[in-house]
């Protein structure tokens, strides 16, 4: 959703890019003919119910993002659903709101939403709630890491909407506190991230469980690869197919990108300085393991600045409450592994920083995707050590751009890339020391064509952890 205050006229519009602060040069011959963008699509327009209409204005938007515009004229029709849109596009509420607006009525459960993580449940049964605020309806979100009674009671009290991880799920379905019977809405969301945690045959185990009368399907994935189709497929009855934004994992146009090339033993001391120097509202720095997360962690507590670590060592619980401290903004910073990197909803993170480069590329991507959301701006900073080149090379033929090189000021490159190894924080599954090939960062050139993402392979089990 876009909010009505301080919003360009075409939100929508990439801005222009021009070399050297010129101007772009002029073909005289023939004048350019550009296609004018979609004007806005507000609310009152898509012929929601006047109730959920009244939601949307109490949250302050009036103007619909573009998955939401193409998603919900065709849901509020009956037809099922296959979308895929970047992080940030206000796909949570496209379709929750057509949901909202057919159990507009008659009461009991008869929604249910599918997310991989805990975090992600509670943040949909919010955006839930927040826009149905004024229907009467009732939201329930179900996970596991927690006591049940809490979620039974509220199932129990009358949830018309339940959103769920799938471990949780599959118990209540197991003792009774959850029937399926009338079900009349079923969406799965971030499909291909629940592939990648093992939860597919947990998927197809509650797809059993569903009614065979006709119903109303939705499948949202960031990804389309062919495992994801296998799950999707069978599911959908002529599905609408939606796609906005590129499939090739672009970032999105609002961030500004800067690489700075250092030893790793220079990492800590250049990220605090970088850090006292950028104005942040808010900022998440990444790391690649759990114990480079708490290093990092208790060296920037240690001088002072306003932190907190979040990776999956924590339990759901625990992490929960960090997250909740970081999105009220009692603490302005998380040093995190990959388990934040794809999903958490969290609006106004000025600073992404990547202390340790992604071996993955969409890792990248998906890392980055906290900043900028929703058509807003920010800064993604790397920091990468010689060893670290060929990750940066695959990261720039993904996302088809150069990340410019930059130096703090009163250092230069060479002073930050001087020397050899050093200890830092962040080992990769070794002790920290520099090494891997030198001199593996030159300037700003494009990055050459062909290739893919490369990087690990991605995917395997649940960790032991039923529910997210």
């Amino acid at each position: 959703m876009t909010n009505n205050e301080n919003q360009p006229d075409n939100p929508n519009e990439d801005p222009s890019c021009e070399e050297d602060g010129g101007a772009p040069e002029q073909d005289d011959s023939v004048p350019a003919q550009q296609a004018a963008p979609p004007a806005p699509v507000t609310f009152q327009k898509l012929n929601l119910h006047p109730d959920i209409l009244k939601g949307i204005r109490a949250q302050g938007f009036e103007h619909a993002t573009p998955i939401q515009a193409q998603v919900i004229p065709p849901a509020l029709a009956g037809r099922d659903i296959l979308g895929s849109a970047q992080t940030g596009s206000g796909k949570t509420a496209a379709f929750i709101l057509p949901v909202l607006h057919h159990l507009s009525g008659a009461r009991g459960f008869r929604c249910l939403v599918l997310e991989p993580t805990r975090e992600l449940a509670i943040q949909v049964k919010d955006v839930a709630e927040a826009l149905g605020k004024f229907t009467g309806l009732q939201t329930a979100a179900v996970f596991g890491g927690v006591d049940s009674g809490p979620q039974e009671k509220k199932i129990r009290d009358g949830a018309d909407i339940i959103v769920a991880t799938p471990g949780r799920l599959i118990d209540f379905a197991w003792t009774g506190v959850v029937d399926f019977k009338n079900i009349s809405h079923f969406v799965v969301d971030e499909v291909d991230r629940m592939f990648d945690m093992g939860f597919i045959d947990d998927i197809q185990q509650i797809i059993s469980y569903l009614p065979r009368a006709p119903f109303q399907k939705m499948g949202f994935s960031a990804t389309m690869p062919p495992e994801v189709m296998r799950v999707l497929d069978p599911l959908l009855n002529d599905p609408v197919k939606i796609t906005i934004g590129e499939r090739t994992s672009r970032p999105a146009e609002g961030i500004t990108h800067e690489l700075y090339p250092v030893q790793r033993r220079n990492k800590t001391e250049l990220l605090i300085r970088l850090l006292k120097q950028r104005n942040m509202d808010s900022a998440i720095i990444f790391t690649e393991t759990k114990y480079a997360a708490e290093q990092l962690f208790k060296e920037l507590d240690k001088r002072h600045f306003s932190v907190l670590p979040f990776h999956s060592g924590y339990d759901q619980v625990k992490r929960y409450d960090m997250l909740r401290r970081f999105r009220e903004g009692r603490v302005k910073m998380l040093v995190a592994t990959n388990v934040a990197a794809r999903g958490l909803d969290i609006t106004g993170i000025s600073h992404i920083f990547n202390y340790e480069v992604p071996q993955a590329a969409e890792d990248y991507v998906h890392r980055i995707g906290r900043s900028a959301r929703a058509n807003a701006t920010g800064t993604a900073i790397t920091l990468a050590d010689p060893s670290e080149a060929r990750y940066i090379q695959k990261i720039e033929r993904l996302i088809q751009m150069p990340l410019p090189r930059k130096q703090v000021e009163g250092l230069t490159l060479a002073d930050l890339a001087a020397g050899g190894g050093g200890r830092g924080p962040g080992p990769r599954g070794g002790d920290g020391r520099g090494g891997g090939p030198r001199g593996g960062f030159r300037g700003g050139g494009k990055p050459k064509p062909g290739g893919g993402p490369g990087g690990r392979r991605r995917g395997g089990g649940r960790g032991g952890q039923r529910g997210g």
